[in-house]
């Protein structure tokens, strides 16, 4: 039996029971409410006295008994007199409410006759009311009057305890199906004529239809109707689809939760829809303005389905959510009896079969003799099917790191058991159905059931959604394990009318979200790899992006903003990438507005307030800048610029052929003030031969060699003077005389470990002659 809800608000007048009839006094107010004799109205209200209350309060008097807002839309009042008015004082229309936080007034605006007040949530106990004005004072011949008319608009419920009770209307459909696809489109349709009755006006737009299903009697909500002059054509969704819109996540963060827990906490805002997994794993998302649907499978790499895994079975009001959706009943199909039959499609696909593996460890470690592992259907073959595969989750001792053995890696010791561990690998891929062809059948078994190939196929009507089923080659010989993965259900035979047998790959909700596919399905509990899957997945990624590409159009800077709000988070921050670079923030600007970028990087370069780093170098790795050991090497020796001493004191050597020291140059040879040249005792170049080492100053005037100053109060080298304490005497002047000689101006220069410590002064001229 196929029924309908109507889901059409309804209106209802509220009846003279629910009026307050009565004659009473209230605050000094007299008040008269009941029936009234004009159709129009419903009650006629009469005030006068003098009402008590402070001139800046009111005085309300109830005109129904209290009104509870389950299933109620809204209420229309309607008074003959407007808010407001009176000679004698204000009195407004309005309402009355209670919640958690008290009792609550809402009046009419002034002028008004009307209103509709729709209930606000967890409220109770609405009435209508009149509000009487602490200056109102209607005297008995000048009496207060106004009649009153309200409706009540009713919006049918739609939960699972209303809908399990009979429909408004049975139907009788001429066909009735619902096809779905594992974790993915879920739709139903139905057709109807045109009878006599009128049942088929029913089937409008929103309305809820009750019919049976692969999985037990389900809702399905009508979003799509057309009428012809045969009849109506339904399109339909699960009702569990209404949380596209009925159950927003406006902030839902389920941290380090298991299935069930994370799929809890997304419900939570719509008390009405469940959910049940088995799903054990541990994992976290946010969920920031996302539709429940869109954040269970939408095509979100922090979707649910991504984070946590599993396949979903929508069951009214409720959604399953388990690591697998059907069960291996044993069921067994023969096929490849190549005989072309209208409603069976068979395809064996053997291109990516592998029957014999060169495996690889991680960091290229290989069997023993470039061994091999064989699968045990080699022989089912004509030809052997080679090829290489690398598991990373296999490490050589020396290869591995301390925690690698806690997180499922097989560290081996040997070359032995390196061998061991990539053969229990290799098994491990056959065992997965790598040496297996991949098989799709489609079978309509509608168009089957009378042709001889029936009794092969009829076991498909009987099996469920996303039960395996082992599909044996009539040919080849071999089993391969293939699931349903799409069907097709017939409401009205209660019989699986189509199904599609193949491999699960993970897809997602197209009208929530769209372009990623999954590869769950390509990993093993332990993370490793199973690498004949990717195959699949790789395809139909590439087949996505290239269409994503072909309706592309041209922006001029393309960007995701990554972001985590949450001060408390470790990973509290923002990275905005895009086509111009990006850039790194861990703060908000002052007014918490946006993000403080304070590092970017550009194809111009990389700002940054801060830089942290072990060696900077140039693009050939000659000059580079060692911050951990505080190391400057420049290639070819050359520094420009000007380096400042701390504190004036330079600890340290400096070795340069160029530049400036003080007042004084550095020269290939020495020190030079532009008047005096003092060369390094232990300099050796044509005629001045310091080599034994007899301190002397060279003396150069206009660039013309006139004399040597002997200094024998040097102790030690000049270069050696950074270890030096004591006088050092030496030129300040150099003149020629008239008779063709030349004198020059002696001082002293005060040395304390290495450091000078007074400017030299003029004190004696001596004679060269």
């Amino acid at each position: 039996m196929i029924q309908v809800y109507s889901q059409e608000k309804r209106m209802e007048k509220i009846s003279a029971s629910q009026y307050y009839l009565s004659k009473d006094t209230y605050q000094g107010v007299h008040f008269e409410i009941k029936e009234e004799v004009h159709e129009e109205f419903d009650v006629f209200v009469r005030l006068h006295g003098a009402c008590t209350v402070p001139d800046d309060s009111y005085a309300v008097i109830n005109l129904t008994w209290p009104i509870q807002p389950e299933g109620l839309e809204r209420i229309r009042y309607v008074a003959s007199g407007s808010s407001g008015e009176g000679n004698y004082g204000e009195v407004h229309c309005g309402f009355s409410y209670s919640d958690t936080e008290g009792v609550h007034w809402v009046f009419f605006e002034k002028g008004k006759t009307e209103m509709d007040f729709y209930p606000p949530e967890n409220c109770r106990d609405i009435r209508l009311a009149l509000f009487v004005s602490g200056k109102a004072n209607y005297p008995t011949f000048m009496p207060y009057g106004n009649r009153i008319y309200a409706e009540l608009y009713y919006r049918p419920p739609d939960t699972e305890e209303y809908l399990s009770r009979n429909g408004d209307m049975t139907v009788f459909p001429t066909s009735a199906s619902v096809h779905a696809v594992l974790n993915g489109v879920w739709e139903a349709a139905l057709e109807h004529p045109i009878d006599p009755e009128g049942r088929w006006k029913y089937l409008a737009e929103e309305n809820v239809v009750k019919m049976p299903s692969f999985n037990g009697e389900q809702l399905f909500r009508i979003k799509n109707r057309e009428k012809s002059d045969s009849g109506i054509t339904c399109e339909m969704e699960p009702i569990f689809y209404d949380t596209m819109g009925d159950c927003w996540l406006t902030d839902v963060r389920p941290t380090k939760k298991n299935g069930q827990e994370a799929l809890d906490l997304m419900l939570a805002p719509n008390q009405k829809y469940s959910a049940r997994s088995d799903i054990t794993r541990v994992s976290t998302a946010y969920y920031q303005y996302k539709n429940f649907l869109e954040a269970l499978n939408g095509d979100d790499p922090n979707s649910f389905v991504h984070r946590w895994g599993g396949e979903i079975l929508f069951d009214n009001f409720e959604v399953v959510v388990n690591g697998r959706v059907g069960g291996d009943y044993g069921v067994e199909l023969r096929y490849g009896k190549n005989i072309p039959r209208d409603g069976l499609t068979e395809e064996v696909d053997t291109r990516d079969i592998v029957t014999r593996i060169y495996p690889k460890a991680y960091n290229g470690h290989t069997m023993k003799d470039h061994g091999y592992v064989d699968s045990p259907l080699i022989g089912n073959y004509p030809t052997v099917k080679t090829a290489a595969i690398t598991f990373d989750d296999v490490k050589m001792a020396e290869d591995a790191m301390e925690d690698d053995a806690d997180h499922g890696v097989i560290v081996c010791k040997n070359q032995t058991e390196l061998d061991a561990a990539l053969k229990k690998r290799c098994r491990e891929q056959f065992e997965a159905g790598l040496d297996k062809p991949k098989v799709t059948i489609e079978a309509d078994m509608v168009l089957l059931q009378n042709t001889d190939l029936y009794k092969d196929y009829q076991v498909l009507e009987t099996v469920g959604f996303g039960d395996t089923v082992h599909c044996r080659h009539s040919r080849l010989g071999i089993t391969t394990d293939a699931r349903v993965i799409e069907l097709e259900y017939d409401c009205l035979r209660k019989k699986v009318e189509s199904v599609v047998l193949g491999n699960f790959r993970y897809d997602y909700f197209d009208r929530v979200s769209s372009s990623v596919d999954r590869i769950d399905g390509a990993i093993r509990p332990d993370g490793s790899v199973i690498a004949e899957k990717i195959a699949g997945f790789i395809d139909g990624a590439m087949a996505s992006l290239r269409a994503q590409y072909n309706v592309a159009e041209k922006q001029d800077v393309l960007a995701i903003l990554f972001e985590n709000l949450d001060k408390e988070s470790p990973l509290y921050g923002a990275m905005a990438l895009g086509t111009q670079g990006l850039m790194i923030s861990k703060q908000r600007t002052e007014d918490g507005r946006d993000w403080d970028w304070t590092t970017a990087l550009t194809a111009n370069g990389l700002v940054a307030g801060i830089i942290v780093a072990g060696i900077l170098s140039d693009r050939t790795g000659k000059s580079w800048w060692n911050l951990d050991k505080g190391e400057i090497h420049l290639e070819g020796g050359y520094f420009s610029g000007t380096i400042y001493a701390k504190d004036g004191v330079f600890s340290g050597e400096i070795r340069s052929s160029k530049g400036k020291i003080g007042g004084w140059t550095i020269t290939a040879n020495g020190l030079s003030n532009g008047n005096v040249h003092i060369y390094s005792t232990k300099y050796t170049d044509d005629d001045e031969d310091f080599s034994d080492g007899s301190p002397e100053t060279v003396i150069y005037l206009d660039g013309i060699k006139t004399g040597i100053v002997q200094a024998t109060e040097v102790h030690g080298y000049l270069h050696d003077l950074w270890a030096y304490t004591g006088e050092i005497p030496i030129v300040t002047k150099i003149e020629k005389t008239g008779d063709g000689g030349i004198q020059w101006t002696h001082s002293t220069i005060k040395v304390e470990d290495g450091i000078i410590k007074n400017a030299p002064r003029s004190e004696v001229v001596y004679d060269g002659r």
